[in-house]
C-alpha cells in the first residue's frame, strides 16, 4: 500500500547540518538551542561562560563531554585511540532511560574533527593485527616518521564510522545540529590561479555529499556586520557555488538563533517546536 503525504502532520524535531569557516559563529547559534547536549570535539566550549554569550542569551543550561585523544607521541601521533569510541559511550549513555530527558539537542561539535578522530580510529585498526588488520600501513608509518598520510583504505572505514555515528543520532527523538567546517573544491584556469566551483561541508571524500544528503536542512553561516553590531545569519538556498538547502521554507538572512528560526518556520507555514526552555541568570 502506498504511503500518504499529509501536508499538515510532520516531526516538530529539527534536523540541522550547518557549516562555514571557522570562528563564523557556528558553536554560539548551536547553544541558543532547547536543552543542548554537545559533543564536543573541537573543545571550545567554555565560550558559553563568556560574557559576551550571557549577555545575549544568559547563563543557559548546556550539557556536554569533550573528546580528544589522551595517548600521543612526540611527535602528536596516536599511540593508541580512545576519542571516537569515548564519544560512542557517551552518546549510549546519554540515551538511556534515567538520563535522555535531561536535554532535547544533540549538538555534534564539530563533524570535521570527529571525523579526524575517527580516521585515527581506522588507521590505527587496520595496522594492526585481529580480522581487520595488515590492511594499512598508514599507523607504522606514522609511528615511523611522525607524519601521517592516510592511505584510500583507512579513508573508507572513517567514512563508515563517522556515517553510521550521525544515522545514530538522527535516529533519536532529539533536536540535531551537526556542524562542520567548509572547504573549497576548484580548478585552475588556464593562468594558474585556482577558481572556486564549489563550496561544501569539510567531510572526507563522498561524505561531503552523502552526509549532507541525510539533512533536510543544510545552512551554511554568513556574518554580517552593521557598524558594532556583528549579526550571524544563514544562507538557506544555494546560489553558483554554496551548496544548502531548506525543505522548510526558512529564507536566507535569517539570523542564526533558535528564536529566529523558529519565527521563520512560523512565517512559512512549516511545523514549529518546543520553544526553548529557559535559563538561569
Amino acid at each position: 500500500m502506498p504511503s500518504t503525504l499529509d501536508p499538515v502532520a510532520g516531526s516538530d524535531k529539527l534536523k540541522v547540518l550547518i557549516y562555514a569557516p571557522f570562528k563564523t559563529g557556528k558553536s554560539w547559534g548551536a547553544g541558543t538551542w532547547p536543552e543542548p547536549n554537545f559533543m564536543d570535539f573541537d573543545r571550545h566550549i567554555e565560550m558559553f561562560k563568556g560574557p559576551d554569550f550571557i549577555k545575549q542569551h544568559g547563563r543557559r543550561k548546556i550539557l556536554y563531554q569533550q573528546f580528544f585523544e589522551k595517548n600521543l607521541d612526540s611527535h602528536g601521533v596516536p599511540k593508541s585511540h580512545n576519542a571516537f569510541d569515548d564519544s560512542c559511550r557517551y552518546f549510549d549513555d546519554q540515551m538511556k532511560p534515567g538520563n535522555r530527558d535531561a536535554f532535547q539537542t544533540w549538538v555534534i561539535d564539530s563533524g570535521t574533527t570527529m571525523s579526524d578522530l575517527a580516521g585515527n580510529k581506522a588507521m590505527i585498526l587496520l595496522g594492526t593485527g585481529g580480522k581487520v588488520g595488515g590492511k594499512s600501513s598508514t599507523w607504522k608509518q606514522g609511528q615511523d616518521t611522525g607524519l601521517v598520510i592516510p592511505k584510500k583504505q583507512d579513508y573508507g572505514a572513517e567514512r563508515s564510522m563517522v556515517e553510521q555515528f550521525v544515522q545514530m543520532v538522527l535516529d533519536t527523538d532529539k533536536h540535531v545540529v551537526f556542524i562542520c567546517h567548509s572547504k573549497q573544491i576548484g580548478v585552475e584556469d588556464e593562468d594558474g590561479k585556482f577558481q572556486v566551483t564549489d563550496i561544501v561541508p569539510l567531510l572526507t571524500g563522498q561524505s561531503a555529499q552523502a552526509i549532507p544528503l541525510k539533512f533536510n536542512e543544510v545552512w551554511y553561516l554568513k556574518i554580517k556586520k552593521s557598524g558594532t553590531v556583528t549579526k550571524r545569519v544563514l544562507q538557506t538556498y544555494p546560489d553558483s557555488k554554496i551548496r544548502c538547502g531548506t525543505f522548510l521554507g526558512i529564507p536566507d538572512d535569517t539570523e542564526w538563533t533558535w528564536d529566529a528560526v523558529q519565527k521563520a518556520i512560523k512565517a512559512a507555514g512549516g511545523v514549529a517546536s518546543t520553544p526553548a526552555l529557559a535559563i538561569s541568570k
